[in-house]
């Protein structure tokens, strides 16, 4: 193994261990309730929170990626301030999302309907600020709009949206766009290596088990 392959490991190592303790916190949660009583987002979640920590403490990680509820989160802290056990709940939350965007972009898994067109806001938001440096909203929503078959989302609000001078019709490009590219290139290099090596440890963990 090379000395670059092994500090990815390495790295992959320390990332899935601190995603244990991350996950972990979740035996703390003795399903009071007080998350889903205040959270703003709870009418439009498929399970609550509450239930979302249950199928972590069970380590049922792959089948609490399945719900929406961890990309309907908007991350207010609502739940954490709530919380009498201080569970980390909206950083259990991100790591869910990381998880399960990693493997549908990875082609492991296709998704819900509902998370396909998360993931898809996700990806051209990012493709957005990879191109401008800043985000193009006309752009970002035609995008959108034509990518997730549902072309005319929103359509009524965009003229009040252009006179009150909401949409410009032509990008702004930021100073310094190619090494702003560059940081997003090692950023995404960095990340597929980090998912690669993991997904070894897994393999090799569960040979181990067998």
């Amino acid at each position: 193994m090379s000395a670059n392959n092994a500090n990815h490991a390495n790295h992959a190592n320390q990332k899935h261990n601190r995603d244990q303790e991350v996950f972990g916190e979740a035996h703390k949660c003795y399903q009071c309730g007080k998350c889903f009583a205040g959270c703003p987002m709870s009418k439009v979640m498929d399970i609550s929170p509450t239930h979302l920590m249950r199928l972590v403490h069970l380590n049922k990680i792959e089948e609490a990626q399945k719900y929406n509820t961890i990309w309907v989160c908007v991350a207010c802290e609502c739940c954490m301030t709530r919380c009498p056990q201080q569970v980390p709940l909206v950083e259990i939350m991100d790591l869910l999302r990381q998880k399960s965007f990693a493997k549908i972009q990875s082609g492991e898994s296709d998704g819900e309907e509902s998370i396909q067109n998360v993931v898809l806001s996700h990806k051209l938001f990012l493709g957005n600020m990879k191109t401008f440096g800043r985000i193009f909203e006309p752009l970002l929503a035609a995008m959108y709009n034509v990518r997730s078959m549902d072309l005319f989302k929103d359509f009524e609000k965009a003229p009040s949206m252009f006179f009150k001078g909401k949409l410009p019709l032509t990008p702004h490009r930021i100073k310094g766009i190619k090494n702003f590219k560059k940081i997003f290139e090692n950023c995404e290099m960095k990340a597929k290596n980090e998912n690669k090596s993991e997904n070894q440890n897994e393999n090799e963990n569960e040979n181990e088990n067998e």
